[in-house]
């Protein structure tokens, strides 16, 4: 252990002595480093990740694009579906266990807790009542929407985000139960998500409130979509059954399609007959849900990750040719040392003790500066959002899965 600690001041008093040697060196470990950590970071949690959720391997999404408004007419490729449609798909096709629906666009709600004056704009997101189930999520406490909330007649109900929860309430857990004003309409706060949840897919200022299909016509009024069969606006994601091969569920599922558009009142003025055998529906992979981030983000991060790679070699290439260049200098207290009595074994030890000395400078630095880094990117990418669902260093997913009260 002595001649150890020997072997680190001496390491560091030679570092001390070369102040610009170890300040160019550290630089240049901690640019190559941070850059990559930081590109490795984005491109785990935008491209990688799968949903915070119970199981998210066994998700598939009915559909592999992305669209974020509300469309009529035919699609060729279908991604957003109307409610109508959703019902038609989920009554007929048996390959489900389960399949949800949820809202493409998140308009800003009025929102208003009782006994209070003033309203407060949160975001909020339209789902089935197996919404929460289906993606295998439980509440933080209280509890979840259920399909018995979304009920035409049922009491309007809305679960709120831990992240709204925690910001604007405190953690107030006299929220749960309160009854609360949205878009002018009395809900009933039954349940907060578990933290770290942002629905089925990973956007900036993601919901803030979570409420049933069966109150759109409530909230939209004489704009209701809800009973419009060539209106669509619901993303699909469910999970299959056991053995069930992607292929086939998806060939059922366009036949399935097929049919629905060949019903006269299915159909707008947008539609052709002879369009519909050119309709299908892929079935795919759901484990990230409706990454429209993915989407944005990919060709910009496997850009940077290239990048990101060709500074970690030139900062590689660069440290080996100044501690080459420092060996050079150091040709003569080498011989001086070894006439003196040192040992070849003591010589390589201690030049190897600070070069691991450097490295772990230079990776500390390049940490501190990748958490920076990440941050500004998502600042820069992500311009006016007030919250983005990516962490700036990895975390465990099941840390946020759901826990009873």
């Amino acid at each position: 252990m002595k001649p150890f600690l020997q072997d680190i001041r001496y390491a560091w008093r030679q570092l001390r002595k070369s102040p610009g040697f170890t300040a160019t060196a550290v630089l240049t470990l901690a640019l190559g480093i941070g850059a990559n950590t930081a590109i490795f970071t984005l491109v785990n949690e935008i491209l990688l990740k799968s949903l915070p959720v119970a199981n998210a391997s066994g998700l598939y999404r009915v559909g592999d694009e992305v669209d974020c408004c509300v469309e009529g007419g035919f699609q060729d490729d279908w991604t957003i579906f109307s409610y109508p449609l959703y019902e038609h798909l989920q009554a007929n096709t048996p390959e489900f266990e389960t399949l949800a629906a949820s809202q493409t666009n998140r308009p800003n709600l009025s929102v208003r807790r009782e006994g209070t004056k003033t309203a407060d704009s949160f975001s909020g997101e339209l789902v089935s009542g197996n919404f929460f189930s289906t993606l295998g999520v439980g509440p933080f406490t209280g509890r979840v929407i259920s399909p018995g909330d979304d009920k035409t007649g049922a009491p309007p109900v809305a679960v709120m985000s831990f992240r709204a929860w925690q910001n604007k309430y405190g953690l107030d857990r006299s929220v749960i139960g309160s009854s609360y004003t949205i878009n002018g309409i009395a809900m009933t706060v039954i349940g907060i998500a578990p933290p770290g949840f942002f629905g089925d897919r990973r956007e900036s200022d993601p919901p803030d409130f979570w409420m049933p299909i069966a109150l759109e016509p409530a909230l939209r009024r004489e704009n209701t979509m809800l009973r419009a069969p060539s209106t669509n606006w619901l993303y699909l994601i469910g999970r299959l059954k056991p053995g069930t091969r992607i292929d086939q569920v998806s060939a059922h599922m366009t036949a399935e399609l097929q049919q629905f558009l060949r019903v006269p009142e299915h159909q707008n003025h947008y539609a052709k007959m002879e369009d519909i055998p050119k309709q299908f529906i892929r079935v795919s992979a759901g484990s990230s849900g409706v990454n429209a981030m993915q989407d944005q983000a990919k060709q910009g991060l496997y850009f940077l990750l290239i990048v990101s790679g060709a500074i970690l070699l030139i900062a590689c290439a660069n440290v080996a040719n100044l501690l080459l260049a420092r060996s050079s200098a150091f040709k003569q207290r080498t011989s001086l040392m070894l006439a003196m009595g040192a040992s070849r074994g003591r010589i390589i030890r201690s030049r190897l003790t600070e070069s691991v000395m450097l490295a772990v400078m230079g990776g500390a630095a390049g940490l501190i500066l990748a958490y920076y880094a990440c941050r500004g990117m998502i600042l820069i990418a992500f311009r006016g959002a007030e919250y983005v669902p990516v962490s700036s260093a990895p975390r465990n997913a099941m840390s946020i899965m759901p826990r009873q009260a």
